[in-house]
């Protein structure tokens, strides 16, 4: 019995809408699935944009 356990990291560009940033994460995560991860590690707020990609003083 192996000891080894992998995991994907899925970070991705926001595509502009909900449905499409979990349709692409599904994606991912079957990809990762064949490739044998068995833990998945999303980014935070994956279905919606990042909220401070701009910044005024």
């Amino acid at each position: 019995m192996s000891n080894v356990v992998r995991a994907a990291l899925v970070q991705s560009e926001w595509t502009g809408d909900k449905e499409s940033m979990v349709a692409k994460n599904i994606e991912y995560a079957r990809k990762a699935a064949a490739q044998g991860a068995r833990i998945l590690c999303f980014q935070e707020i994956f279905s919606g944009p990042y909220f401070c990609t701009e910044q005024r003083n």
